[in-house]
């Protein structure tokens, strides 16, 4: 009983957000620069600056004793302003060290010293500190009053930063009060401001806050996305204590995404910067994340094994509570207390850990916010439970109150959860609820709590993939009214050029109708001259009958009429030469204007002839894009119609499962009702799994997933995956070969990599049956009838499987003919996989291809770029 307790015992994780304030470095100096001032308001400034120095550093006694000097000082100076600086420097202090009646005392003293010179700053500081000490008391209407009053203060005096700084403050409380929404909306807020300050510091840190609130809801990538935004920006101004913050909390992201070398990767990381400055909170708390890393890594241990990690994660937490025992920060105190409780959990000294968790729960119930109350609730009743059932057995009215306190306890945890939507505890707890159940042979109960379970984690997935959805639908929106847009684009410019073509018709048309006319006054032009010629041969004949007729005439009078003819025949000569000479200049200039409107013809032709043949091009283009737009619609198509029907079948057994236990519930047996629930819980496990892959794949084919390739080991990938996939390989007693010899370095995407990795061993595991064998390596030699280059390398994953039939081994890759078949554990796939491997592929530059034969199993290939 004990063994199946331990198994399904699952604790959350509490995270720090930390300080991102200087730490003591440069207080030697200050003091130094101290000791030769003159009793002056120099004096006063300098022993507030050293006050709060050590304060950032949690040497809090002697920041108040700097602080105290600094008011004995400016009382005898009788300065106001500085004594109401030295005053808030004690509340804060006080705040610090959670002394909230004294706090409030001095920020109230502040406030009226600065509300009696009109400093703005100050009144709005000391109004941040009224709020944060009703906070810490967990008045929270009074809190929110008196955050109100500073951001209004602020806004009247034109203070943004101050103004920033309130909306900050009044994020954390309600992020502590369990009010997540109106957390968002502050920290929002107060980014805006920062934002347009160009206020770096305080835009990192409130990156962080937001990361933070992502985990709270179970929003890992945006939580991801906001803490490298902010590590990013306290790189680029080399702020310590935010790039420490930055770590830590990436290391908590990783902690809830189960990847524990990532996570201790990142404590180590922030462990070291806080060393080299010697901020002790930021320790405490960093070894503390680290111990609870450690500790669930011991899950992949042997006993032994497991046994040492877990007393090196106690010794770990031992040392953090030390440290903030030293302190005295209330809040991590509380969770070293609530890690100690999990360790003596697990190495069964029952008595020992519900010590721990009850001292946690009486610091969480004074200073703890929501979050950390639903999750020791949920501890202790599991602890309650082990106790009343694996130790109390010779006392069964004391056994029967613990495991009832237990049960009590769990359901207020789920209660809580439930409310403020945490929903990674909520999650646990179904679990923990639902073995309990079982543990006690209640199996109605136990079914129904695996249900719930069942609901929260689709809900999880469903809220974590809704936001990517709706933009990849947008995205697609977009890239389908572009294409649209552009074909509409393309069917402007062709009736433009349509138009262009008839306008130019016309014009050809009338230099056509400007030709003929041209030959008509040309044919009339040699119609006159054939009737001058006929006029000069009647003309010839005329004198010729004359010169016979008149012959004698002629010779009696040659010489009176000699010197007449010789004018009239030179007359006519002239005359007629005249003519001809008019004739054909007329002709000459017809003959030019004729040639250079043949001309402008000829160019129009060319002109249009070119016209023609880019207009058959466009329309050539424009057939071409709606043949490859008509085509992948159609695949797209026949895709999404073999998608919805692999999605027919487990939605229709949801359905008809539901349908049966809500309506028929009492008519079956606990077995057939567990059947039931197996059922529905294998058929929504492959829904998860066909969302992912499809919501994945629509990413691909909008172009929204960032392709980063960089040179990286393709042996480190390979055994992260490995790892991640080590259950299901001794599940099935199948062994692993990694057949690298050297540290192979390509240039590739780590985040496709690992889903092509990933899919290809996966569907290794599902095809090949119990006590076989899966090979991974990488080959520089032919293959399939390709040659690697110097510059690739070709992966497989090789499997003694069932084998492929060559009829499906051709619909491989090819997205209009998806197949999934079932393991030889009846274990389902989603037919998606291999898809998202070629794409992946196919965007390094390289390809993918599987070799099979039945009953022998097969060898899936890919070839990648190497680092050159």
């Amino acid at each position: 009983m004990r063994y199946t307790i331990l198994f399904i015992l699952i604790f959350s994780i509490n995270l720090f957000a930390l300080s991102q304030n200087s730490g003591d470095v440069g207080i030697n100096s200050l003091i130094n620069e101290l000791n030769n001032a003159n009793p002056d308001t120099n004096k006063v400034n300098l022993l507030n600056r050293i006050s709060v120095q050590y304060g950032e550093s949690a040497k809090y006694d002697s920041s108040l004793i700097y602080a105290n000097r600094a008011i004995s000082l400016c009382q005898s100076l009788k300065w106001e302003k500085g004594l109401a600086e030295s005053n808030y420097n004690v509340g804060n202090i006080q705040l610090l060290k959670y002394k909230f009646n004294e706090a409030k005392s001095n920020f109230e003293l502040s406030l009226k010293l600065a509300q009696k010179i009109n400093n703005c700053e100050i009144i709005g500081k000391n109004l941040i500190g009224i709020a944060n000490t009703y906070s810490g008391i967990k008045d929270y209407s009074n809190a929110e009053k008196y955050f109100y009053q500073a951001i209004n203060n602020y806004q009247k005096c034109k203070n943004s930063v101050g103004e920033c700084i309130a909306y900050q403050n009044l994020g954390l409380m309600y992020q502590k009060d369990g009010k997540n929404v109106d957390a968002m909306n502050n920290f929002l807020n107060a980014l805006k401001i920062a934002e347009n300050k160009n206020d770096k510091a305080n835009i990192a840190k409130i990156y962080g806050y937001i990361g933070n609130l992502h985990i709270f809801k179970s929003n890992f990538s945006d939580a991801l996305s906001n803490f490298q935004k902010a590590l990013k920006i306290n790189e680029e101004i080399a702020n310590i204590k935010g790039k420490i913050s930055d770590y830590n909390n990436i290391g908590v992201l990783y902690l809830y995404l189960y990847t524990m070398p990532e996570a201790l990767k990142n404590f180590d990381k922030a462990l070291k910067l806080a060393e080299e400055i010697n901020d002790k909170k930021s320790i405490g708390k960093i070894l503390c994340n680290k111990g609870i890393a450690t500790e669930k890594s011991s899950g992949s241990y042997d006993a032994k094994g497991r046994e040492v990690k877990l007393l090196e994660a106690l010794k770990l937490y031992e040392s953090s509570l030390k440290i903030t025992n030293e302190i005295g920060d209330k809040n991590a105190i509380g969770l070293s207390l609530e890690r100690l409780g999990n360790i003596n959990f697990w190495l069964n000294n029952y008595q020992k850990a519900l010590n721990y968790f009850e001292k946690a729960l009486n610091i969480f119930e004074e200073y703890g916010g929501k979050f950390e109350l639903a999750s020791i609730d949920g501890k202790l009743g599991v602890m309650y439970f082990v106790i009343g059932n694996d130790s109390l057995n010779n006392n069964e009215t004391l056994k029967n109150q613990y495991i009832s306190k237990g049960f009590n306890l769990l359901n207020s945890a789920i209660d809580q959860n439930k409310k403020y939507e945490y929903f990674d505890q909520l999650r646990t707890n179904y679990s923990n609820i639902s073995n309990m159940y079982n543990a006690i042979g209640d199996s109605i109960n136990a079914g129904k709590y695996e249900l719930e379970l069942n609901k929260i984690t689709l809900k999880m997935f469903q809220l974590n993939k809704l936001v990517e959805i709706t933009k990849v639908e947008k995205e697609y929106e977009l890239a389908l009214q572009q294409k649209i847009f552009e074909n509409e684009k393309l069917k402007v410019q062709f009736q433009l050029q349509q138009s262009e073509l008839e306008r130019k018709n016309i014009e050809f048309q009338n230099l056509k109708g400007i030709q003929q006319i041209q030959k008509l006054e040309l044919e009339q032009n040699l119609s006159k001259f054939n009737l001058l010629e006929k006029d000069k041969k009647i003309q010839s004949m005329i004198l010729k009958q004359k010169d016979i007729e008149n012959k004698k005439k002629i010779e009696e009078i040659k010489q009176r009429n000699q010197e007449r003819n010789y004018k009239i025949g030179a007359i006519a000569i002239t005359f007629l030469i005249g003519i001809l000479i008019l004739y054909f200049w007329k002709m000459w200039k017809n003959n030019i204007v004729l040639e250079a409107k043949n001309k402008i013809i000829s160019d129009t032709n060319i002109e249009l002839d070119y016209l023609n043949s880019e207009l058959s091009t466009k329309n050539e283009e424009i057939e071409i894009s709606n043949k490859s737009l008509k085509d992948s619609n159609a695949t797209k198509d026949k895709f999404f119609s073999i998608i919805a029907h692999d999605l027919k079948n487990p939605l229709t057994v949801m359905i008809s499962g539901s349908d049966l236990l809500l309506n028929h519930y009492h008519k079956y047996n606990d077995e057939k009702r567990l059947k039931h629930i197996a059922r529905l819980y294998s058929s929504s496990n492959f829904l998860h799994k066909m969302l992912e892959n499809l919501l994945l794949w629509a990413r691909t084919q909008t172009e929204s997933i960032e392709f980063n390739p960089k040179p990286d080991t393709i042996n480190s990938v390979i055994l992260e995956n490995y790892n991640l996939l080590k259950l299901n390989f001794q599940e099935k007693h199948i062994d692993f070969k990694f057949d690298f010899e050297t540290d192979i370095i390509a240039n590739f995407d780590k985040n496709m990599l690992n889903t092509v990795i990933r899919n290809l061993l996966s569907n290794a595991i599902k095809f090949t049956p119990e006590g076989g064998e899966i090979e991974i390596g990488a080959v520089n030699k032919p293959s399939e009838g390709l040659e690697p280059s110097e510059g690739s390398i070709n992966i497989y994953v090789k499997d003694t499987g069932v084998g492929i039939p060559k009829y499906n081994l051709e619909k491989l890759f090819k997205i209009d003919k998806t197949i999934s078949t079932i393991g030889t554990n009846n274990e389902k796939g989603t037919g998606l996989g291999l898809i998202l491997c070629k794409e992946f592929v196919e965007k390094h530059g390289g390809k993918i291809w599987a070799e099979s034969e039945v009953d022998k199993g097969s060898t899936f290939w890919f070839s990648l770029p190497i680092n050159n």
